[in-house]
């Protein structure tokens, strides 16, 4: 992004200009449909957000229950479907107020919005980093208990039929 854009940005954000520029950074390394030329108008109607958690999450959307949208309402409707069918799933919900700045595409208001959901990405990564994790210890402690027992079961198994034919033969 052109750096006297990024310094206009910057006085009309609480964001400092380095966050706004790693945002910008991350943003334009997420392949999206259509180009960037303003980023609160871009992003205004939800689309390119459906695509920007597609990128990373793509079990979560189904991109096409999003479409352009040129007004309020058909606005409000995708950011609300983000909201209650792909947020809510990450365990965050975007307030209705920014959402109405975002649809409106207020100075600024996009920029806050998406480093919030960046963060908020980040958290749900680690977090199903983690179930994942403990998924994979328990499935590995089963199966070690599994074959633990299984060795034991077929020691048992052993030392019994070695004491039967023992005693068979009279021994």
């Amino acid at each position: 992004m052109d750096e006297r854009k990024v310094e206009k940005l910057v006085a009309d954000s609480p964001l400092a200009q380095r966050e706004l520029e790693e945002l910008y950074k991350w943003i334009d390394q997420i392949p999206l449909s259509r180009p960037k030329s303003n980023i609160a108008r871009d992003f205004s109607d939800g689309v390119l957000m459906s695509e920007v958690v597609y990128n990373f999450f793509p079990n979560l959307i189904d991109c096409h229950n999003y479409s352009s949208a040129s007004g309020q309402q058909g606005k409000l409707s995708n950011w609300s479907t983000l909201n209650n069918k792909c947020f809510k799933k990450m365990g965050f919900k975007c307030s209705q107020t920014d959402l109405e700045a975002v649809c409106a595409s207020k100075k600024g208001k996009i920029e806050v919005l998406l480093y919030n959901i960046q963060l908020q990405f980040l958290r749900y990564k680690e977090a199903c980093e983690r179930r994942r994790k403990g998924a994979d210890n328990r499935n590995n402690k089963k199966k070690t208990s599994g074959q633990l027992l299984t060795k034991e079961f077929l020691t048992t198994i052993k030392t019994e039929s070695c004491r039967r034919e023992t005693s068979e033969r009279g021994g």
